[in-house]
């Protein structure tokens, strides 16, 4: 099963790459360039000397690096700040748009 591949594949690479970049751009880089990388091998397969296996490769490395890149962020929640206050973003990043756990959203609709 293709999911059973995405947890293995992000098993090596958390083994080979075990510390990511602290801000969500370098991260989204990353993700990106293996997204690159299928683009390059499905260009290879139009121009005819690409391989499927190959692409279906590179599928599961870039799904691998997505679901990463998620799980990292989920983690980072419980060490954000507060989201708004009044219609300004406070915070730096990601964490900007994550607030602790033990406060409510200034945005939500309870408070409106």
């Amino acid at each position: 099963m293709v999911l059973i591949e995405i947890l293995e594949e992000i098993k090596k690479a958390t083994a080979k790459h075990p510390v990511w970049p602290p801000d969500a751009v370098s991260r989204a880089a990353i993700v990106s360039e293996e997204a690159g990388e299928v683009i390059r091998e499905a260009n290879h397969i139009r121009e005819g000397h690409g391989d499927p296996k190959a692409l279906r490769l590179e599928l599961i490395q870039t799904a691998g690096t997505c679901i990463r890149m998620i799980n990292i962020m989920d983690t980072e929640k419980s060490n954000a700040v507060p989201v708004y206050q009044g219609a300004k973003i406070k915070g730096q990043g990601l964490a900007a748009y994550f607030p602790r756990p033990e406060e409510k959203r200034r945005f939500s609709k309870d408070n409106q």
